[in-house]
């Protein structure tokens, strides 16, 4: 075979994987655009109804020129075809709080470095939080002009600048347990460049901006939905997905034929107990109903944990765990559920202070 058949060749099955799948048995309803919500402002933690509680983690330090890092750990043009992703500060991982303005299955994924179409949340990030996000991450540097929902966002609320993205591989999360676009976002996950997507802008050859950073993957993805909220009453609804498998995030996309199934990532979940705070925004409520069900599996050969619930602080809130911490960190674990939880008054009759989740 002569070296023009061997390019042929493999010419041939680049552009045959040119699109990534979607998983089976996706409802219909999640494959087409969804709802977004462009009026969201940036929070604080001690204002929201998701608290992080362990184990303990760091705001990282406000990172120096994040644009030429990012460069020069991607590698500029060439190095996106040796390594799509890499790690900001580390391999550990990192927790971020925020609201969805966005939440919906990518346009395009490369078949070649994904498994399935990641499921991808554009996320507002508390205050507190700006030092996850680099000079792409901010709209009036120049960054997301090769974003089309993030200039949907940014049209509709002139306010908003800055985003940063969380990518999951759908083949390894459920979008069902996704955000919806205006719900409160928590996540623990890798902090990487994305060294893939790269605009005019940021291509320039002065090359200011560099590549956005992102949370890729995830391994905690937790979101309070409002479902009823005045002044008697607040019926929210949270969802909480855990999981190790990540996807191939660790291919080289160059030669992705013969690695893609081999480099799958793994977030390193086992080896710790996590505990999250669900609570109702303010203060002065009791719980008066709380009920707990599964959420939506990835599906793959992971092994389910079911987290407990349970108040330790007589109906007021709830303190959601995730024990792990007798696993191996690579274990493959995954744990989805959804807690649909009503809140009155203390001084009401309904007001009972529920403490165990049915």
């Amino acid at each position: 075979m002569n070296r023009s058949s061997i390019l042929l060749i493999l010419a041939c099955c680049w552009l045959a994987s040119a699109c990534a799948t979607f998983p089976k048995h996706i409802p219909s309803t999640l494959l087409g655009p969804q709802a977004r919500s462009p009026f969201v402002t940036a929070g604080t933690d001690s204002s929201g109804m998701i608290v992080w509680k362990q184990p303990a983690v760091t705001i990282p330090a406000p990172q120096t020129n994040m644009g030429t890092k990012s460069i020069e750990k991607c590698g500029g043009e060439v190095g996106k075809f040796l390594a799509e992703w890499q790690d900001v500060n580390g391999s550990q991982m990192q927790l971020i709080h925020g609201k969805a303005a966005a939440s919906e299955f990518s346009g395009y994924d490369f078949w070649g470095t994904h498994r399935y179409h990641d499921w991808n949340v554009l996320l507002v990030v508390n205050q507190g939080y700006d030092a996850f996000l680099g000079p792409a991450n901010f709209i009036s540097f120049g960054g997301w002009g090769d974003d089309a929902v993030a200039q949907y966002l940014f049209l509709k609320n002139p306010e908003l600048d800055g985003l940063v993205e969380l990518e999951w591989d759908s083949g390894f999360f459920a979008p069902e347990m996704a955000p919806t676009a205006g719900d409160e976002t928590l996540v623990v996950g890798r902090w990487a460049y994305d060294c893939g997507h790269e605009d005019e802008e940021t291509s320039s050859s002065e090359h200011t901006l560099g590549f956005r950073a992102e949370i890729h993957a995830p391994e905690i993805l937790m979101s309070s939905h409002i479902l009823q909220s005045d002044s008697t009453t607040v019926h929210a609804n949270f969802k909480i997905f855990a999981g190790s498998r990540s996807g191939p995030l660790n291919t080289i996309p160059l030669i992705f034929y013969v690695q893609k199934f081999f480099a799958s990532y793994k977030n390193p979940l086992g080896g710790k107990d996590y505990s999250i705070g669900l609570r109702a925004p303010g203060d002065g409520w009791k719980i008066a109903s709380c009920r707990l069900t599964p959420g939506t599996p990835a599906g793959g050969r992971a092994r389910r944990i079911t987290g407990n619930i349970g108040s330790d602080d007589g109906g007021t809130s709830l303190t959601f765990t995730l024990s792990a911490k007798d696993l191996k960190p690579t274990a493959r674990i995954e744990s989805s559920m959804m807690v649909d939880v009503t809140w009155v008054r203390s001084d009401s009759s309904r007001g009972r202070g529920i403490t165990k989740c049915e």
